[in-house]
Order: C-alpha cells, then sequence, then structure tokens
C-alpha cells in the first residue's frame, strides 16, 4: 500500500490522503463481515459453493477473463502456470432486493448508534 501511495503521489495525483481508506484493514472490513453477517442471520444472505478457476502459481483465484484453456493469461507469458477449477463458499445475497432496500430505508437493520464507524 506504502509503494502505491507513493507512486501515485510521484505520478502528481491529488488525493485527500486523510480519506483513504484500506480493504485489507481489519478496521474496515470488519464491519462488511458484520453485515454479511447480519444479512446472513436474517435469511437475505446465503453461502454458496460455486466454481472457481484457482491458479496454485498465484494462490488465488482469477476471473474467467484471466483464463483460456485452464492456462492463466498473465503468467502463460513467462510459464505455462495450469489452472484448476475449484469450489469454494461465497456469500450471495438473496433475490429480495426490494426487502432488504426497504429494511436500511426504515432502518431495521444494522442501525446501533453506539457503533462508530
Amino acid at each position: 500500500i506504502e509503494t502505491f501511495r507513493r507512486q501515485l503521489k510521484m505520478l502528481g495525483f491529488s488525493f485527500d490522503w486523510d480519506k483513504e481508506i484500506s480493504t485489507c484493514d481489519p478496521n474496515f472490513y470488519k464491519w462488511t463481515q458484520w453485515i454479511f453477517k447480519q444479512l446472513y442471520k436474517d435469511g437475505l444472505a446465503k453461502l454458496v459453493e460455486m466454481p472457481v478457476n484457482w491458479c496454485e502459481g498465484l494462490g488465488c483465484v482469477l476471473s474467467n477473463d484471466e483464463v483460456i484453456n485452464a492456462v492463466n493469461k498473465i503468467k502463460a507469458i513467462l510459464l505455462s502456470e495450469k489452472c484448476r477449477v475449484d469450489r469454494i463458499e461465497q456469500v450471495f445475497l438473496n433475490n429480495e432486493e426490494e426487502e432488504i432496500h426497504e429494511l436500511l430505508i426504515d432502518d431495521k437493520v444494522f442501525i446501533n448508534e453506539d457503533i462508530k464507524i
């Protein structure tokens, strides 16, 4: 993150760095995890096992656009890194989007005055 920030500054980009958010910061993702737990508890989200493109060389999941015939397009230039289809549990919102919207508008979910984000 420091390198990325330094590179942006070198390029002359002007940002209000006081408003920077790091999604890998536990103080950030604890709230997204908390929100999904509330959605799951209320039956508005579900865990579903889905197929993914797992790249052993990078140790991460790749999008379908990054894989052609089970070969990672990015690493294929350097070495033919094979990808395999694996299955992982992922969080999906149920199709009651209108119900979620109404709960948020009516402040029936997630609102806790003691929590400071």
